[in-house]
């Protein structure tokens, strides 16, 4: 039996005042179906018809909205009404512009609740496919996280994290290093470190990462740990955010700098941190395409010159969750790498989802790698796994010729380590990488 037959149609509402734009869009779709089930487009011409079509059809999961339509905010009026009147914070919803003067994007995507903003002239037949079936995507994952949790006894949510119970010490401990963090982010008192990462074939520069440090009230603490002792989620955003936007400055300084450009073209690795509150990290996740584009936009570079470092644990929790957010980074350019891989179980479908630009094995798995039978094993199978499924491999830590031999023979592609290069403050970094 046809399943695309026997489901449910997704129900997809075009709006806009050109008669042309609906007719090449349902051209262009015609035939597309996803998870199984055909897309059912329905076209009004305005914003007053879009607030009673979806008041009618509340089951709509994608609207694909025009700005510039009865008047020149139609498009945004109507998004307000659809998240403040109609209550509908599932429906996605696109802008589409032929005026982007009149709705700038920043100022629109900061502003709005909306889940997408494309110009007109952006939206290709293929571009068009991907942000529909993006859409649908995104719809069909809220619902069936509200319909796992509706299934779950009360007083227990999904996915909920059964940790130990705080002691008021540990308690306390966690509030300090979280104030301690907030107020460095604010005055930008913390440091920030460059590491090379190396091609591991030719010794040219692969990518460059940026390692925070943090100031708490014992000393530094390192980036990687801080995300246990952050309650608020808000907070890692504005942590993530503010170190994408430390990646593009740097990024452009670097790529602006003649004798720089004699090393090749080289990205800026920056480590993503996600909040270790049950059900915060879908949140955390899909905000980050967004984050990215914006900090492209405001210093003018092409998403290549970064990469993104997400945690493995993600794949634990929020799976749909980051491969939607994966996709569209990577659409933007960026490339993806997945840390610390080896140092929990891993599904090979959800990894086969992901499709990560690379896997970094940890520190735990390269230190002494080359005498220690078990690490060897796990490297390798690190290593098979992410060539079969077409990925590069990152080497962290690397500290002894004999770990480096060892990963150049297993034919690893980056490392990054103290045998390699110390790490240095940012500017310190580049002027001994140029005096090179």
């Amino acid at each position: 039996m046809n399943t695309s037959l026997s489901m449910p149609a997704w129900q997809v509402l075009l709006v806009d005042d050109d008669p042309d734009v609906h007719e090449i869009t349902q051209l262009v779709l015609m035939d597309l179906t996803f998870s199984g089930r055909k897309i059912q487009f329905h076209s009004v011409y305005s914003g007053e018809e879009c607030k009673a079509h979806l008041a009618a059809h509340p089951d709509t999961a994608l609207v694909l909205l025009d700005v510039v339509m009865e008047t020149d905010d139609a498009g945004l009026a109507t998004v307000r009404y659809i998240r403040e009147q109609l209550r509908n914070a599932d429906l996605q919803i696109v802008l589409r512009t032929g005026h982007p003067g009149l709705a700038p994007e920043r100022e629109v995507i900061t502003g709005y609740e909306i889940n997408g903003y494309f110009l007109k002239t952006e939206l290709t037949a293929q571009k068009l496919t991907s942000v529909v079936i993006g859409g649908l995507r995104t719809y069909q994952y809220v619902k069936a996280l509200q319909q796992a949790n509706a299934l779950q006894p009360e007083g227990r949510p999904l996915a909920a994290h059964h940790a130990p119970d705080l002691s008021s010490a540990a308690a306390a401990s966690d509030a300090g290093v979280e104030a301690a963090i907030e107020q460095s982010l604010r005055s930008g008192q913390y440091r920030l470190q460059a590491v090379s990462q190396f091609d591991l074939g030719c010794a040219a520069i692969a990518a460059i990462a940026l390692l925070p440090e943090w100031p708490v009230p014992d000393g530094w603490m390192p980036h990687t740990e801080i995300a246990g002792s952050i309650r608020r989620p808000a907070l890692i955003t504005e942590i993530n955010a503010a170190l994408l936007r430390r990646a593009c400055e740097f990024a452009q300084a670097w790529h602006a700098d003649p004798q720089a450009a004699m090393s090749g073209p080289s990205r800026v690795s920056v480590p993503i941190l996600l909040p270790q509150v049950a059900g915060a990290e879908v949140s955390a996740l899909l905000a980050l395409p967004e984050l990215l584009r914006q900090y492209l936009r405001e210093t003018g570079q092409p998403g290549n010159v970064l990469d993104l470092q997400l945690p493995i644990t993600m794949l634990g929790t929020a799976t749909e969750a980051a491969r939607l957010a994966c996709a569209r980074i990577q659409e933007q350019g960026a490339s993806v790498t997945l840390a610390d891989v080896g140092n929990t179980p891993i599904s090979l479908a959800n990894l086969q989802r992901l499709l990560p630009d690379r896997l970094q094995i940890p520190l735990g798995y390269v230190r002494n790698v080359a005498a220690d039978a078990k690490r060897a094993a796990i490297a390798r199978a690190v290593i098979a796994l992410a060539h079969t499924l077409g990925m590069q491999v990152l080497a962290n830590g690397l500290a002894s010729t004999d770990e480096l031999q060892f990963f150049k023979w297993e034919g690893c592609d980056h490392g990054q380590g103290d045998v390699l290069g110390a790490a240095w403050e940012t500017t310190e970094w580049m002027k001994a990488v140029t005096r090179k």
